[in-house]
């Protein structure tokens, strides 16, 4: 006879060992990218707001739009993730990011501080929207994989952040502009 012992957790079996490894990198992956994508904008937020000719206040006003953003969605971000799913929320999220820096890159370049205003306001959807599954995600990857793993995730995005301001150091340093100089 064969002895069922459920106090101990089954051994992962080896497909799956492979597929909670490939959605460990993956969201090791995500968090690299948050942190370098964040640090690297907020290393070059002196010279966008020198390029739009923002007194303090003003760039205070337009960078709140993130925040109010970010307030909006998260309320919704569980909901939406109930009806449609941690893949479609991240998704979306991920296209909602690509817009937003799309806007938050055109709106200086055209000397437009509403647009970089509304490219502010879809960041901060979008890493509302995005953080629910990918916490999600990690904590279940986690959980399957019977250790912790968590902190990893949050190395990854602060040596994302190192990686992002180093770039937007090099930017400012090498004088890549924020707007374009042409008429």
């Amino acid at each position: 006879m064969t002895r069922n012992d459920s106090s101990r957790p089954a051994r992962p079996k080896v497909e799956s060992i492979r597929q909670l490894t490939r959605a460990r990198w993956a969201i090791l992956t995500v968090f690299l990218i948050f942190g370098m994508s964040n640090a690297a904008w907020l290393a070059r937020i002196p010279s966008i707001r020198d390029a739009l000719g923002m007194s303090p206040s003003q760039l205070g006003v337009a960078l709140l739009a993130g925040a109010v953003g970010a307030l909006v969605t998260v309320a919704a971000a569980g909901p939406f993730v109930n009806r449609f799913g941690g893949r479609a929320a991240f998704v979306t999220s991920a296209l909602m990011f690509a817009v937003g820096f799309t806007f938050m890159g055109i709106g200086p370049a055209v000397g437009s501080v509403p647009m970089l205003a509304v490219g502010i306001f879809v960041m901060g959807s979008s890493f509302a929207l995005g953080n629910v599954p990918l916490n999600v995600e990690s904590a279940g990857v986690e959980r399957r994989l019977g250790r912790t793993v968590l902190p990893q995730f949050h190395a990854a995005f602060s040596i994302g952040a190192v990686l992002g301001s180093l770039i937007g150091a090099a930017c400012a340093w090498a004088g890549c502009p924020s707007r374009s100089s042409s008429p």
